[in-house]
């Protein structure tokens, strides 16, 4: 009798994936430019970089069971988080899918 595999999705990032997704956002990152980070043992990543409007940082973390992103303008103070839906995630290759 077999039993059919579960499939676990887990977030991952890099730099360029990263920025992509930022420059969707309405922001101008480049990669060159950009200084990108993973938190240790967990799966959240920051991705930090300078503007004409000052130096802002993104947060890319899960929580929940839900996918966040936070852009920060580390400058003037102002941030906001969103909801990154399933669908944008796989659309920019964010996520890796494997079978348990």
């Amino acid at each position: 009798m077999g039993t059919t595999p579960k499939t676990v999705r887990y977030l991952r990032a890099n730099k360029t994936n990263m920025v992509k997704l930022i420059r969707t956002k309405g922001f101008s990152p480049t990669v060159k430019r950009a200084r990108f980070e993973k938190a240790y043992r967990a799966r959240s990543y920051w991705l930090t970089w300078m503007e004409s409007s000052g130096l802002h940082e993104a947060l890319l973390m899960t929580a929940g069971g839900r996918t966040y992103l936070r852009i920060k303008n580390q400058t003037t103070g102002e941030e906001g988080m969103n909801h990154i839906p399933l669908a944008e995630l796989e659309k920019f290759n964010l996520v890796e899918v494997k079978e348990i």
